[in-house]
This record gives C-alpha cells, sequence and structure tokens, in this order.
C-alpha cells in the first residue's frame, strides 16, 4: 500500500482529474502527489448539486468555555460615557464590548494584530483601538463597523480622544505622539521621546497632550503649536499617565513600581506613592479627583488617596499582571484588565470584586469519545470541557489543574470511554471519570510540563511524554509508574506520544525533530527520521502501517512504519500542530497556524478539500469514530465541527484525463519563506521552467529545465534563500515542441 517515495530539488508528479473545466474553475493546489490516483468529487462545481449539501460544511461552532470572554492577555479596559458598557482589549486580537449591568460580552470587534489600547468617544457613538500592526482603527459602536483605518506605522501603545471628540491621540513604538483629526483623518507628529510612547492622554481643556514614554519621561505637549514646555523625568521606564479632573496634576505610573503625582504648573513632584513589588501598568483619576488607581504586575490594585498619599484599598483577586484600570463616570466602579483573560469591576467604597468577565479558554486538543457521543477539549485556563457532540452542549467543566500556568495541552478518553487522560503546563497528568467529573487519579508531579498523554489500546496503560525528555508509563488501575523510556539528554522536549493499534509500539515527536517509534515491552528504541523543527503531534494509522507527524516546518509527513520511508505534504506555510487520520486510513486532516484546516488523501498525497472558517491558529483535529465527522480547536477560542461524510464516501478515480489548456494555479505556500511550489496543468509533454522577475523586471531566478509528461498537478519547487524579501513576478515557461506555452503569477517572499 505504501510504497518508497522519491526525492529532488524539482518534484513533478503526474495525478488525474475528472474534468477540466471545472478544476480550472474551482483549482484546489496541491504540493506533493504521487501517483495517478485523485481524489475528485468534492473538485467538481456540481458536485454539492448531487447530495444535496456543500462538502466540508460547518455544520456547528462553539466556544471553548462555560462564558465567553477573551482567550488571552486583556491589555486595556474604558468604560462607555453613561456608564452602560465596557469595553475591552486583548491579546487575542478582539475587543469585547460588555454589558455592565448583566456582565454579558454584547459585541466583539476584530483586529487583525494584538489590540493594546481601547478608548470611548465622549459621545459613546465611537471607539477608538490601537494595535501591534501600527494601526488605529475607529468603530460604530452602535453597528460594530470599522469606519476609518489610521496607520502610525508603528506598534501602537495607547489611544485616546479629546474631551471634545474632535481629536484622537496615539502613542507608538516609534517614540512618537500623533494627533489625529477624527472627521478627515489628518494627523501631525509631536516630537521623539528616545524610547516607546506608552501612553498619551488629554488634559480636560484639550490643550495639552501628555505622553509618557520608556525613555523614562512625561513630556506636556502643547496641542496648538507642538511645543513641549515641560518634561517630567522618572528613573524608570514610564508606562501611564493621567490626569485630574481639574488639570492641576498628573499622575504616572513606571517600571520601579511607584506611582508619582506632579504639579502640572510648575513641574515638580508632589509626592511618591511606592508600595507595588512590580511595574505599574496603569493609572486612573477618580471622576472627583480624590482617589488614584494604579495597576501593577504584582496582580494587584491599589487605591490611593490623593490628599494624603495613603492606601485606601488593596484590591488582590487577579492572578497574572493588571495592565489597565478605569473609573466608572460616577466614580462607584473601577474596571480592571488582567493576564489572566479577565476583566474585573470593583466597589470603590468597600473594595470588593462585584463581578468578572470572562475568560474565555483557547481549546489546545479536541478529541472525540470512542462511540462518538462526546467531544472533549483541554486548553487555558486549567479547564476540560465535555461536550456533546450532537447539539454543541457542555455536559460538565473539569477543573483540577493548578499552577501559575494552568494549561492543558493534551487529553485522551479510554478505549471504553470511562475515563478521560490530561496533562498539564502544572507537570501532572491526571485520570478523570467521565459520568462524574471526578479526579480519580494524579499520577505525575513537579516534573516540568506534561505536553502528551495516551492509552494504551486495552487501556491499561497512559503514556506520558514532557519537557524533562522522558517518555513515562503508568498502570492505570495503581497509578504507579511502570517505565521509562528517555531521549538523548541534548533532544529536549517531547510534544506527542501515540500507542500503535496493537499496543506494541510507541511512538514520540520531539522538539529536535526527530520522530522515534519504541518497543513497548522491551524499550527498543527506533528513529524513523526527522523534520527541520519541531514535532508537535504524531498518530498512527487505524492499520498501524503509516505514522503520521505534523510539524512547526509548516509540513505534515507520513512515514512507512516498516521502513521508515516517508513522503512530505508541505501543507501549511506555518506550524503544523495537528494531524489525525480518519477512521478507514484513507484521508488525513491537518491543522495549522495558516488558520485552515486541510484534508489529504494518503495514497496520493493530494489536498482534497481545505476547511476555512476558524479566524486564528488551528491548535487540534480530530475525526468522529464514524468518519462522517471532523473537528477542529483553534486560538480563536472556538471547537467547530465539520460534515465531511461526503468528501470521505464519494472520492473516485479517474483514470486517463488530460487536461486541454496549460493552466497555472498559482503558488502555494503564498506569502513563503524561502521555499514555495508552483503548481500547473500540462496539455503535452513539455520542458519546463520557472523565471522570477523583481520590481525592476531584472531576471533574479531561472529553474533548470525539467521534462514532463501531459498531466495535472505538477509542481516544480523554488528557493528563493538568495532573494531579500518582496513582491515577484514569476513565469512558468514549458516548451512543447515549437511552441512556447507561458503563464504569469505573483508570490511574495516574507524572511
Amino acid at each position: 500500500m505504501y510504497s518508497p517515495f522519491r526525492f529532488c530539488g524539482l518534484q513533478s508528479i503526474r495525478a488525474g482529474c475528472f474534468c477540466a473545466r471545472q478544476h480550472k474553475r474551482h483549482p484546489v493546489f496541491p504540493v506533493s502527489w504521487i501517483g495517478r490516483h485523485v481524489v475528485v468529487g468534492l473538485l467538481l462545481a456540481s458536485a454539492p448539486f448531487l447530495h444535496g449539501k456543500s462538502f466540508g460544511q460547518l455544520v456547528r461552532s462553539w466556544p471553548h468555555s462555560s462564558t465567553l470572554g477573551h482567550t488571552a492577555w486583556v491589555f486595556s479596559v474604558a468604560f462607555s460615557p453613561d456608564g452602560s458598557t465596557v469595553a475591552s482589549a486583548s491579546d487575542d486580537r478582539t475587543i469585547r464590548l460588555w454589558d455592565v449591568a448583566t456582565g454579558e460580552s454584547i459585541q466583539t470587534l476584530v483586529h487583525t494584530h494584538r489590540v493594546t489600547s481601547v478608548a470611548f468617544s465622549p459621545h459613546g457613538n465611537m471607539l477608538a483601538s490601537g494595535s501591534a500592526d501600527g494601526i488605529v482603527r475607529l468603530w460604530d459602536v452602535a453597528t460594530g463597523s470599522n469606519t476609518a483605518t489610521l496607520s502610525h506605522g508603528h506598534f501602537v501603545h495607547s489611544v485616546a480622544f479629546s474631551l471634545d471628540g474632535k481629536s484622537l491621540a496615539s502613542g507608538s513604538a516609534d517614540g512618537t505622539a500623533r494627533l489625529w483629526d477624527v472627521a478627515t483623518g489628518f494627523s501631525k507628529t509631536f516630537g521623539t521621546h528616545a524610547g516607546d510612547v506608552r501612553s498619551v492622554v488629554f488634559s480636560p481643556d484639550d490643550s495639552t497632550l501628555a505622553s509618557a514614554s520608556d525613555d523614562g519621561t512625561v513630556r506636556l505637549w502643547d496641542v496648538a503649536t507642538g511645543e513641549s514646555p515641560q518634561t517630567f523625568v522618572h528613573t524608570h521606564w514610564v508606562t501611564s499617565a493621567a490626569f485630574s479632573p481639574d488639570g492641576n496634576m498628573l499622575a504616572s505610573g513606571a517600571f520601579d513600581g511607584a506611582v508619582r503625582l506632579w504639579d502640572v504648573a510648575t513641574g515638580y513632584s508632589t509626592a511618591t506613592l511606592p508600595g507595588h513589588a512590580r511595574p505599574v501598568y496603569s493609572v486612573a483619576f477618580s471622576p472627583d479627583g480624590s482617589i488614584v488607581a494604579s495597576a501593577s504586575g504584582d496582580n494587584v490594585i491599589r487605591l490611593w488617596d490623593v490628599a494624603t498619599g495613603s492606601i485606601t484599598a488593596f484590591l488582590a483577586g487577579h492572578t497574572h499582571p493588571v495592565r489597565g484600570v478605569a473609573f466608572s463616570p460616577d466614580g462607584s466602579t473601577l474596571a480592571s484588565a488582567s493576564y489572566d483573560g479577565t476583566i474585573r469591576l470593583w466597589d470603590v467604597i468597600s473594595g470588593s470584586l462585584a463581578s468578572t468577565f470572562g475568560p474565555g479558554s483557547r481549546p489546545l486538543t479536541v478529541v472525540y469519545s470512542p462511540d462518538g457521543s462526546m467531544l472533549a477539549s483541554g486548553g487555558w485556563h486549567g479547564t476540560i470541557g465535555l461536550w456533546d457532540a450532537a447539539t454543541g452542549s457542555n455536559i460538565r467543566m473539569l477543573r483540577g489543574h493548578t499552577g501559575y500556568i494552568r494549561v492543558i495541552y493534551s487529553v485522551a478518553f479510554s478505549p471504553d470511554g470511562n475515563m478521560l487522560a490530561s496533562g498539564g503546563l502544572d507537570g501532572t497528568v491526571r485520570l478523570w471519570d467521565v459520568a462524574t467529573g471526578a479526579n480519580t487519579a494524579t499520577l505525575l508531579r513537579n516534573a516540568g510540563r506534561a505536553y502528551s498523554v495516551a492509552f494504551a489500546p486495552d487501556g491499561n496503560i497512559v503514556a506520558s511524554g514532557g519537557n524533562d525528555g522522558i517518555i513515562r508509563l503508568w498502570d492505570v488501575a495503581t497509578g504507579s509508574d511502570i517505565g521509562t523510556f528517555r531521549e538523548d539528554l541534548d533532544l529536549g522536549i517531547i510534544y506527542s506520544v501515540a500507542f500503535s493499534p496493537d499496543g506494541k509500539l510507541l511512538a514520540s515527536g520531539s522538539a529536535n525533530g526527530i520522530v522515534r517509534l519504541w518497543d513497548v515491552a522491551t524499550g527498543f528504541i527506533k528513529t524513523l527520521g526527522r523534520h527541520d523543527r519541531n514535532v508537535n503531534l504524531v498518530t498512527f494509522s487505524p492499520d498501524g502501517k503509516l505514522l503520521a507527524s505534523g510539524s512547526a516546518d509548516g509540513t505534515a509527513k507520513l512515514w512507512d512504519v516498516a521502513t521508515g520511508f516517508n513522503k512530505t505534504l508541505a501543507v501549511h506555510y506555518r506550524n503544523v500542530n495537528s494531524v489525525a487520520f480518519s477512521p478507514d486510513g484513507k484521508f488525513l486532516a491537518s491543522g495549522g497556524d495558516d488558520n485552515a484546516v486541510r484534508l489529504w488523501d494518503v495514497a496520493t498525497g493530494f489536498n482534497v478539500k481545505t476547511l476555512s472558517g476558524h479566524t486564528f491558529w488551528i491548535t487540534s483535529v480530530a475525526f468522529s469514530p464514524d468518519g462522517n465527522m471532523l473537528a477542529s480547536g483553534a486560538w480563536d477560542g472556538f471547537i467547530k465541527l465539520w460534515d465531511v461524510s461526503d468528501i470521505v464516501t464519494h472520492a473516485f478515480d479517474a483514470e486517463g484525463e488530460v487536461p486541454t489548456a496549460f493552466q497555472l494555479h498559482g503558488n502555494y505556500p503564498n506569502p513563503f519563506n524561502p521555499s514555495t511550489r508552483v503548481v500547473f496543468d500540462l496539455p503535452s509533454a513539455a520542458e519546463v521552467t520557472v523565471h522570477v522577475f523583481d520590481v525592476l523586471g531584472r531576471n533574479v531566478i531561472v529553474t533548470s529545465p525539467v521534462s514532463l509528461s501531459s498531466g495535472w498537478g505538477h509542481s516544480l519547487e523554488m528557493n528563493a534563500s538568495s532573494l531579500p524579501s518582496g513582491v515577484y513576478v514569476y513565469q512558468i515557461r514549458a516548451q512543447a515542441g515549437s511552441e512556447m506555452l507561458v503563464q504569469s503569477g505573483r508570490m511574495t517572499l516574507a524572511k
């Protein structure tokens, strides 16, 4: 079934297709195809009508959390002018709007990069946000539409509206503060700090803009003239600044853990408020000016009496650094944003926690129960979700993993479905009773991080791998350690382990890119080969003859277990985080950092379908036991179910068909670094070359001629390691007898 595979710098592989016209209209860009057998049912535009639905149809999606919320660090928080809504900005690339009264997430606005800052306009109808991509965006609060995009050019740390709402300020990693006209988008730049500008804020009369910087200063700028009449000097990076409501005082927070109060008129420091054990990331005055709130990397918020400098309240509850604070318009409530993924509301008078919004959770692993009735997912915040596969409803959440970083990297059902194993970054492997949710055993403690767990086919043994480079075998009944397999000391982290279907072999994938097989009885080791970067996941085919591996080098490999021969699917332009065989072993699913789930024909290497719908990295894929559904989990916090029944049941052979025209299908991946494959169809035998041209029209690459026969899906690999990043035009030239066939495309090299 699985013969040896040939490799060379330029690889061309012939494949067949059912209908040339439909293939050209709906191209699928394969990367590495072996043989002439092709899966074509899903390539045809007419095929969905044959079965009454679309192939790869998304049938269900739900968040990996019993509550909606941010799935990563929260950097900034702001109240709407009427106090009814809180906006939060997060590393998960989203802004969330929250109903203060109910705690419900009422709207989600999506950026393309980390969102670092958010601010409401004075009338509350507009929202501004700053992002790591150097873009400031304006949003219509009522509709959620992005009404304007303003380019600062570098990482934007802070945004602030003027009190009249006509101007917007942004502070950036380029050391500048910019003032934008909200109506026209016109901007002007205020000076240059010697470090990142972390915070910008207007004075209450809009005449002055303050900018706080990593250069240890807070500078005041005259908005009308652009002059800087005043500079306040700290001894450390300044992360935040805030004017008092009357404009006479300025508060600043810095990396030395101190809050300083300044007299704006004289420039003198009137008070230094020590107490935080870590950097102060945010400061805010209460609406009446009597209190200053400070948020710190020590996970604590302090409230200070401005008149006396004494602490009036100590707000503890966040489990990670607190990055932002904001008072409600009436001053009764303080909102805080934290790296723990939550937004919290505090009663200012009592100092008590009033409510918590979020967190959401990112699923890092998703698996089906043996009978297909349930899905289990593990991820951030130390929770395991059990879900009804038919409805997507949450059956229960399992909590028990602890530690500063509560992340669950791997979950696995026992063969009878009664038990679940989990491995986490807290260094524990835990066993759970699926029926009750009870944590019945903890098999490993204080041994680094447990990245992978797997049950043996008989259910009597659990294997685990982690960052200590050791594979451990555990007796499920007694919880005892019954054996260890150790990688060479310099090989490091084991990211994945998997038992063969007969339980005799254990496969491992590690940080050094090596894929190994271990004899469970003897511990004998066999090295199958390696990837260029760390191996994120390994899994056996149902018959045990093949092993699939996914790697950070952007590829999945299929290995012949007996011979070690392999073929490579250059499947994703970044990390391949997960791979899974269909129950019949004919298809392989892969998920990667390009936000796509891809389905591959195992026999041919043909990319038969790409499933799009996630907005962030795919972390896990799993087939249902009947093969009709595919589950995927992603960094966007969602689990999605895809109907793949038509794909896996209506593929057929179309031997003998040949293209009727020379057709270029583009290059894949694109963007790329440093290699890409140009994919095309040949109607007749030809000698083929690829020519690459830079923006000046210079021919910078010419590949060696390769003689190819007629066929579908030929691909030529091209290495551009000698070229700088940029956009290039390429031509695929096919000399067929006296006729020269030429097709052109555009590619982007991103180093």
